[in-house]
């Protein structure tokens, strides 16, 4: 008898995980992002990634600024983030801070390009261990310009919520830049 309670007890802890959302609120939680980033910008980003993803982009584009602060020539620094900025004080800037900063600037780059999600049709979520992946049928236009692709936004629990892992985007994006270091 003891056992059979235990197990249940384990059973109800599990169910009252974010682990164990359904696909509706995963649903829910995917549009309300891609509305957040068409209303607010690519900058709303930062608010919805989970902490670990956001410590691991900021690893990656952070020898960016410490190269340039190494070089004297902080030209990219500088536009991201509005002005001079020494490397310590990049640094001390939460990964939040950091990462929204840098979507800010993505954004402005963006921004004359008019580009906007014209239409979103969530198909489904696929549950990996704690993972839940939610497929999207997204499209975009800027003009006249219509581009549709699928995405996948990958939640992890977080608290009592969920969040988002890096995408290969983002991944690519820092790859990129980080390739562009003058060695």
């Amino acid at each position: 008898m003891k056992l059979r309670t235990a197990c249940l007890l384990a059973l109800s802890l599990f169910v009252a995980t974010p682990a164990a959302a359904n696909d509706a609120e995963l649903e829910t939680l995917a549009r309300d992002y891609f509305a957040s980033v068409q209303s607010e910008g690519v900058g709303a980003i930062a608010s919805a990634l989970h902490p670990d993803a956001l410590a691991e982009f900021r690893a990656m584009i952070l020898p960016i600024f410490e190269a340039e602060a190494e070089s004297g020539q902080p030209n990219f620094t500088n536009a991201v983030f509005g002005g001079p900025k020494t490397i310590d004080e990049i640094c001390a800037l939460d990964p939040e801070a950091f990462i929204g900063a840098f979507m800010s600037f993505l954004g402005q780059q963006m921004q004359n390009l008019n580009v906007k999600f014209d239409q979103i049709d969530i198909l489904g979520s696929v549950p990996e261990g704690e993972v839940r992946h939610v497929l999207a049928r997204v499209t975009v236009g800027a003009g006249e310009i219509s581009v549709t692709e699928m995405e996948v936004l990958s939640f992890t629990p977080y608290e009592d919520t969920w969040r988002l892992q890096l995408n290969g985007e983002l991944k690519g994006i820092a790859t990129a830049l980080r390739g562009s270091i003058p060695q």
